[in-house]
């Protein structure tokens, strides 16, 4: 592979999930820790609007001495950093995060497809959780310390449904994890606790609910009423974006000439592509060339739809730590835009098909283009280089296009919103028509028949009795009249 002889210093391999939220809108996030289900297992937390920072302690060890006894946050105050350095006050105030970085989890066995069983000494599982409310949460998982040199291997780690973990010590009482039962935990355990419910942590970790995303789609449905309202089909996932971040034992010149001399080798680890020896150069071009959003030489960042390939060298000027955030930040803005797309797109298509008051549709209409329009074309960051990163990277995941393809979609919207008004106009302007048609022949015919009274079958008509009749029968020509003509125009 490109780094083949060179010595893997750092490594963290992992995956960034996006889940809905949608039920969650009126959630205050100052008020999470009252109810934050992560205490203990969480090391502390961030409120991106705020710009505040919070250590979490179990109540045992806030009342101990031994400092050391307590987990600090790691990452949490790279994140803070990079949120105070390249994003914008007023997208912060509108993409409203509250960040949870869960404690180290020291893992005894790490297990692929079932077949390759890797002794996990020294590798720990690292985990951010993000609470958006917009409406859109994300899960960043990853393992650190972890050295694949086998394709295999490479490709298979890529799919978190084929990978499991068995974690040595720490505040689970479950041990035994697919990745993704525990991806379901964290959501699970987010949305119990957004929406004020009680956690039983035993039960939860066990619950039938995270073996699929079906079932804790159900589940959810079941458990919280909001949610079963913005339901707009299983929504606890989005495809999984898989990312490997590694630092090697090597000048900031050395990768610079390897990845001149060896592009193609990077399609390994950034799609999965079992012949990536065999590509030819327009696709490396496109896919790997193009891709390379890094602004510094000690730095190779790859992006794009199928995963991010992020090297570092030797000579790297920044804490490892402090780069990974940004990554994950930066990414994270695309893909939640993504997911918001996406989410928008399918609760547009049920507007489409479902019988709403043309006045409830239209509101709804103008928030949803509000909601897009600011957090899709806002200008997010006052950093030139995370600037044009994020236009780069909007672009490869196609962000600009969704954007379109959704605006046409709520243009249907709207036409149906305008046919909905003309047909509700239609309808009181014939009403109108048959009323005055009623009373119209009813004063004419007052006149002719004010003195005349028939008898039919010993039955005594009165004249009144009669206009009524006259008026109803005139008014019912009309509104055969209208038929023929709506008809006729159609």
């Amino acid at each position: 592979m490109i780094l083949d002889g060179f010595r893997l210093t750092f490594s963290a391999i992992g995956y960034q999930f996006h889940f809905g939220l949608e039920s969650h809108f009126d959630v205050d996030l100052d008020d999470f820790c009252d109810q934050c289900p992560f205490k203990q297992a969480s090391s502390g937390c961030y409120h991106t609007s705020k710009d505040k920072m919070h250590s979490c302690s179990p109540e045992d060890l806030i009342k101990s001495k031994d400092a050391s006894a307590r987990e600090k946050p790691v990452y949490i105050p790279m994140y803070q950093k990079n949120v105070q350095r390249r994003i914008r006050p007023l997208f912060r105030q509108f993409r409203d995060t509250l960040l949870i970085e869960l404690k180290s989890i020291p893992l005894e066995k790490l297990t692929i497809a079932n077949n390759h069983v890797l002794s996990a000494t020294g590798m720990k599982l690292q985990s951010l959780l993000s609470l958006q409310k917009i409406g859109v949460g994300s899960v960043s998982i990853w393992v650190e310390g972890l050295d694949l040199t086998d394709e295999d291997q490479l490709i298979q780690i890529r799919d978190p449904r084929l990978l499991s973990v068995v974690m040595a010590a720490g505040d689970y009482d479950r041990t035994k994890w697919p990745v993704m039962d525990f991806v379901r935990y964290l959501i699970l355990l987010s949305h119990q606790a957004l929406a004020g419910q009680e956690v039983d942590h035993t039960r939860t970790e066990n619950h039938h609910s995270i073996k699929s995303d079906n079932r804790l789609d159900n589940f959810l449905t079941s458990i919280i009423p909001k949610y079963a309202d913005t339901s707009g089909g299983v929504k606890v996932e989005i495809d999984n974006h898989p990312f490997f971040m590694l630092q090697y034992d090597l000048s900031s010149d050395e990768l610079q000439r390897k990845f001149r001399e060896h592009p193609h080798d990077i399609r390994l680890p950034l799609c999965g592509d079992r012949n990536w020896k065999l590509k030819n150069d327009s696709i490396v071009k496109d896919t790997i060339t193009k891709a390379n959003v890094s602004s510094r030489d000690s730095i190779l960042w790859i992006a794009n739809p199928e995963g991010t390939v992020k090297f570092w060298s030797s000579e790297l000027e920044t804490p490892i730590q402090e780069s990974m955030t940004a990554t994950l930040l930066e990414t994270d803005i695309v893909l939640t835009m993504r997911y918001f797309l996406q989410t928008i797109g399918l609760l547009a298509f049920r507007l489409s098909s479902v019988n709403l008051s043309p006045t409830k549709l239209s509101k709804i209409r103008q928030k949803l283009f509000i909601d897009i329009d600011k957090y899709c074309n806002i200008n997010v960051s006052h950093k030139d280089t995370t600037r044009r990163r994020l236009e780069s990277l909007k672009s490869r995941f196609q962000v600009d296009e969704m954007y379109e393809g959704l605006v046409a979609r709520l243009d249907l919207v709207s036409t149906k919103l305008s046919t909905a008004h003309s047909a509700s106009v239609e309808r009181q302007q014939l009403l109108l028509t048959l009323v005055f048609a009623f009373f119209g022949a009813f004063t004419v015919l007052d006149a002719l028949w004010r003195t005349i009274h028939l008898t039919v079958a010993g039955i005594s008509i009165s004249a009144i009795v009669m206009r009524i009749m006259g008026a109803v029968f005139v008014t019912g020509i009309v509104w055969l009249i209208s038929l023929v003509a709506k008809r006729v125009s159609e």
